[in-house]
């Protein structure tokens, strides 16, 4: 089994005060859009998504899919459409 993760940003951030606000302006840009993403694709609340993005979030894929962002589990390989495990490259 395995877990899926929202990763809160980590920044170090040093140089001028100039420099840091660009960085701090560009983090949150990135965590918007991010927000922003999951929001459209999980019908999530912003509240929500935001509360899963401030920190370490861990999910276990039944869990993501109740939150929106994953669409399906698979629990066996055999329910992967056009698998063939003869082949050896997990295609036909």
């Amino acid at each position: 089994m395995y877990d899926i993760v929202f990763c809160s940003q980590h920044h170090v951030v040093s140089g001028q005060t100039t420099d840091i606000i660009i960085k701090a302006k560009k983090a949150e840009h990135t965590r918007e859009t991010l927000s922003n993403i999951i929001q459209t694709h999980s019908g999530k609340a912003e509240k929500d998504v935001n509360a899963a993005l401030e920190r370490d979030t861990y999910m276990t894929a039944s869990e993501a899919k109740k939150f929106g962002i994953v669409d399906h589990t698979v629990t066996r390989i055999t329910e992967i459409e056009g698998l063939d495990l003869d082949k050896g490259n997990g295609k036909k």
